[in-house]
């Protein structure tokens, strides 16, 4: 089911499978979102539960038994229910089952909130944990942006533009796992990221100490894009390798995939959430459109 909220600036349309954005609109009638293309990258605005990235073997353990997990987690497949909702906000839920638990042995509900407040989409993310032993997991945004925002010109002619000068970056194996290596990210300059389709041929660009806040944008435009991510440690930037795609995901995590060559124990990895039997987590960021 599509839901709609809005107000007087923008016009906001969220998918319940998986709890996605699936347009953004301005007054004008402008989409900033991706609209998804099967022949680059389907979907548009994916949310990431109970992980981020991909697990070794697509498996992990927990206290010694073996589990399968898809990247970026099963919520982005599941069905969210409508808990609350009003005509500038939404609140959709999703809750353990059968299915979720022969995969993650939590009980748990996973709710997405979305408020606006003019040009600004407010994301909660928020965890209970309705389980008696302590939960562990990330969460983490996969928003696709249109790049070029405005027509006439090109993905060249935009730049993701970041609060501090250098950012980190954590460099990726060549199956696409997490290693220990850290650099200065090349592809900053004077916090500057300049948009080139081959950026992205090595898969995404896995970023830390970067600040909580980006711009994507333009000098030959005036519209800009503001994703900022006060609660979470990474950002990824991504787009489908090896296409000319014209959008670029600006993706908040909380944490990181798997090492490469390493099947995580989910006690042991050290940047995961730990919340404890009954207690509530949240975790929000937002979209400005500054048009």
């Amino acid at each position: 089911m599509i839901y709609q909220i809005k107000n007087d600036e923008l016009q906001v349309e969220i998918n319940s499978l998986g709890a996605e954005l699936w347009s953004i609109r301005d007054r004008a009638g402008k989409e900033y979102l991706w609209q998804g293309e099967e022949s680059t990258w389907k979907n548009r605005a994916t949310n990431l539960f109970p992980f981020c990235g991909r697990m070794t073997g697509g498996v992990y353990t927990y206290q010694g038994q073996s589990y399968s997990m898809e990247i970026h987690g099963f919520a982005k497949g599941m069905e969210f229910a409508a808990v609350e909702q009003k005509p500038d906000g939404l609140t959709l839920a999703i809750e353990d089952n059968s299915k979720t638990y022969a995969a993650y042995p939590f009980r748990f509900r996973f709710l997405v909130r979305y408020e606006l407040s003019g040009q600004t989409i407010k994301y909660s993310y928020i965890v209970e944990n309705k389980d008696e032993k302590t939960m562990y997991f990330a969460v983490g945004g996969h928003p696709g942006f249109q790049v070029p925002v405005e027509k006439g010109l090109s993905f060249e002619d935009y730049e993701v533009r970041f609060a501090k000068a250098e950012v980190n970056q954590i460099l990726l194996s060549p199956e696409y796992f997490m290693t220990k290596e850290k650099v200065i990210c090349p592809a900053v300059k004077n916090g500057r990221m300049a948009l080139r389709h081959d950026l992205f041929d090595k898969d995404a660009l896995i970023l830390s100490e970067m600040g909580q806040e980006i711009f994507i944008q333009s000098e030959k435009a005036t519209a800009k894009i503001r994703v900022a991510f006060p609660d979470m440690t990474y950002l990824a930037v991504w787009h489908r390798p090896h296409t000319e795609a014209g959008f670029v995901c600006i993706e908040p995590w909380s944490s990181l995939p798997a090492e490469q060559g390493v099947v995580e124990d989910l006690e042991k990895k050290a940047d995961l959430i730990a919340l404890a039997a009954d207690k509530v987590y949240e975790n929000h960021w937002e979209i400005e459109i500054i048009s």
